[in-house]
């Protein structure tokens, strides 16, 4: 029961993408606008999860993905966000944290 429990999730997951949360430290409002456009440009996005949250310089952005936490850090690392480079400075999961240099 259990293992078949496993693999529905995990074919729910191939199928719908899974929610991987983005926190991005030291950014303007602006910036966040400009990360959400280079994101969705990703392949295998599929949606932006509930709402952003923006307080003082960091953004919370839940990202629904057909890409595994890997794949989608890795293309993360290597966009462009305006003229500045993500840098990503903590990964613990779905949770990836980044900053904009």
């Amino acid at each position: 029961r259990f293992s078949s429990q496993v693999l529905a999730r995990w074919a729910k997951e191939v199928q719908n993408g899974r929610a991987l949360r983005l926190i991005a430290d030291n950014v303007a409002y602006a910036d966040l606008t400009a990360l959400k456009k280079v994101l969705r440009e990703f392949r295998g996005f599929v949606e932006f999860v509930g709402q952003d949250k923006f307080q003082g310089k960091t953004a919370t952005i839940t990202v629904r993905t057909k890409l595994t936490p890997d794949q989608f850090r890795e293309r993360l690392s290597e966009a462009k966000v305006g003229k500045k480079k993500v840098e990503i400075g903590m990964v613990s999961g779905a949770v990836t944290a980044i900053t904009l240099k």
